[in-house]
């Protein structure tokens, strides 16, 4: 271990609290940008309302039956510019989508159903 090795101790209390922080953020309302996501899940609608830009933008879960549909689309809203576009939403609107069809982002995706 080197010099510059530091380690920073986090007490179950501290883990505790922001698991508390981070359930009570994902009931924000999706617009603010203190929502983790910036989207929501609408199952009875089979697809999902993003709002980054402050607004409504729907996404049909048919939209995006393939991986590289997914990537079209995100390509598509990252053109927009969004104030509240970040990449970390980015990273959990794909993590949404990806668990939704139940792909996995390492090792064989040959055996999922690509229509999930």
């Amino acid at each position: 271990m080197s010099e510059q090795d530091t380690f920073t101790t986090v007490s179950l209390a501290q883990l505790e609290q922001e698991a508390a922080e981070q359930e009570y953020r994902l009931t924000l309302d999706p617009r603010l940008a203190a929502h983790p996501h910036g989207f929501l899940r609408d199952e009875e609608n089979a697809g999902f309302d993003i709002w980054w830009g402050g607004y409504p933008y729907w996404v049909e879960d048919e939209q995006i039956s393939t991986p590289e549909q997914l990537l079209w689309k995100l390509h598509h809203l990252m053109k927009k510019d969004w104030e509240n576009m970040t990449p970390l939403r980015a990273s959990r609107f794909i993590g949404a989508v990806a668990g939704k069809r139940g792909w996995t982002f390492y090792g064989d995706n040959s055996q999922k159903d690509a229509s999930a």
